[in-house]
């Protein structure tokens, strides 16, 4: 007897049933870096640990304060819901000398250049340094290395 093919349901193409959530608290667990963020990260740690203390997802605005916050709250809110991937920061003082970027494909959309640009021009104004990396599954040593040292060079 032939199999009615309409009614198979392959496992990774049926519907998920929907999750119960708690009443009034929809939250659970997400992975804190990506798999191409866990790459580069271990890439820094091999390169850097010894020299910087190393910070994944910072805030912006925990790199750099507002100016009359009071009166500047738009300034405020174009930053305080925006990261970096990564800050090398003075192991002693604690001073951020570096902050990177990794950038996929969605930041080749245009709006996303402009967000970009933006953040570019904060970061060129506080006088400190955003490396800017492709995202990829395996990053290259001396690649990683020589980016990262041009900027810190240039923050001394």
């Amino acid at each position: 007897m032939a199999r009615d093919r309409s009614q198979l349901t392959l496992p990774w193409a049926a519907p998920k049933a929907p999750r119960k959530l708690p009443f009034g608290f929809p939250y659970e667990r997400k992975p804190f870096l990506t798999p191409a963020e866990i790459a580069y990260y271990q890439m820094l740690r091999m390169i850097f640990s010894d020299r910087y203390l190393i910070f994944a997802q910072v805030r912006v605005v925990d790199l750099c304060q507002v100016l009359d916050r009071p009166f500047n709250q738009g300034a405020v809110n174009k930053i305080d819901r925006r990261h970096v991937d990564f800050v090398l920061c003075h192991p002693r003082t604690f001073k951020p000398m570096v902050a990177i970027e990794l950038d996929d494909s969605s930041h080749d959309r245009p709006h996303r250049r402009q967000k970009d640009a933006f953040l570019d021009e904060v970061f060129r104004v506080i006088g400190m340094k955003l490396v800017r990396q492709r995202v990829r599954l395996a990053y290259s040593v001396a690649e990683v290395t020589e980016k990262v040292e041009a900027a810190l060079a240039a923050a001394a």
